[in-house]
């Protein structure tokens, strides 16, 4: 495996293109809507009532939801350097 495949693979988060992403967080992947922002002090919303399942209807519980939240936020903040809004 060469260096560009291995800085790939191990991404997070999968941006879609201007709106939604997927966060592979503990072995499971999630969607989340959110939207990519062009304003000077903001490079993405996330809507963080939006996060379920990439692959199945499953229910994920509030407190999962926050945690997968806090963990995306915390992510997206240190290491790919975004500034973030969440919209209720």
């Amino acid at each position: 495996m060469n260096i560009w495949s291995k800085l790939f693979k191990e991404k997070k988060v999968k941006f879609l293109g201007r709106a939604g992403m997927i966060l592979n967080y503990q072995n499971n992947n999630y969607f989340i809507d959110s939207e990519m922002s062009f304003t000077n002090d903001i490079d993405i919303v996330i809507f963080k009532d939006t996060i379920r399942f990439k692959d199945t209807k499953d229910n994920i519980t509030e407190a999962s939801k926050k945690e997968i939240l806090d963990y995306l936020v915390d992510y997206l903040i240190k290491k790919e350097k975004l500034r973030i809004k969440l919209f209720p």
